[in-house]
C-alpha cells in the first residue's frame, strides 16, 4: 500500500502529481503544514482504507522524502531487512565528512561534537506501524515548544523512548534543497545508473 501526501491546492497547481500517483497505484492524502502533520495524515488514510476493507494496518511502514528521488532500491531493502530482524525503527545514514560546530544565538561557537559519532540521516525511515503511531500520538500531546523540536519521525520515536537502528545509506540519496542540488540531480537523471554500491 502506497500513499503520497500532496499540498491542499495541488489538484490545481500540480495536477501531474495526481496523475503520477494514479499511474503507480498510490493513494493520495492531503498533507499538513509540517512533515509530522503530513505523515500523520498519510497514516490516517491507511487506517481508513484498512477499516473499509476490514483488514489490519501493515506491520511496518516506510516514510520517504520526495526530495530524495535517487535513493537506490537497495537502501529500501536494507531498511526492510533490519525491520524484519525485529527492530522497532530503522534509518539509513552516512558518516559526516565536515567538522560540525554548535553555536549560540549570537553565532559564537559553543562546541565541536566528535565527527566519528555524527551521521547524516536519509530516507526511507522504517518503523513498526504501532511504534510510529504511538510516537506521533505522544508528540501531539507535547507543548508546542517541545513538539516543534521534533524534525523527523525517527526523532519522535526516540523521544518516546524507543531505540533507532542505523543502516548504511547511499550518496545518491541526497536531498534536493538548493540550486546546486538541482543541477546535480539533473546531471544524475541524464547519466547512466550510478546506484551500484
Amino acid at each position: 500500500m502506497m500513499v503520497v501526501t500532496l499540498p491542499p491546492n495541488c489538484s490545481e497547481t500540480c495536477p501531474q502529481l495526481y496523475d503520477d500517483a494514479n499511474r503507480f497505484g498510490a493513494m493520495v492524502s492531503t498533507g499538513g503544514d509540517t512533515r509530522t502533520a503530513s505523515v500523520v495524515a498519510a497514516m490516517r488514510t491507511v487506517r481508513a482504507v484498512c477499516s473499509l476493507q476490514q483488514i489490519l494496518p501493515p506491520r511496518v511502514v516506510l516514510i520517504h522524502d520526495c526530495a530524495r528521488p535517487f535513493t537506490p532500491p537497495r537502501v529500501y531493502q536494507r531498511v526492510l531487512d533490519e525491520l524484519n530482524t525485529g527492530s522497532d525503527a530503522v534509518i539509513p545514514v552516512l558518516p559526516v565528512v565536515d567538522t560540525i560546530k554548535t553555536v549560540d544565538a549570537y553565532g559564537y561557537v559553543t562546541g565541536t561534537p566528535p565527527r566519528s559519532q555524527m551521521r547524516a540521516v536519509q530516507t526511507p525511515q522504517g518503523f513498526e506501524w504501532w511504534v510510529l503511531e504511538a510516537a506521533h500520538r505522544r508528540s501531539r500531546r507535547l507543548p508546542p515548544e517541545e513538539s516543534e523540536k521534533i524534525t523527523d519521525d525517527a526523532m519522535a520515536v526516540e523521544a518516546a523512548g524507543r531505540r533507532v537502528v542505523t543502516v548504511r545509506g547511499h550518496m545518491d540519496a541526497f536531498k534536493i534543497t538548493t540550486p546546486m542540488d538541482l543541477r546535480i540531480a539533473r546531471a544524475l537523471y541524464a547519466a547512466p545508473d550510478s546506484s551500484a554500491a
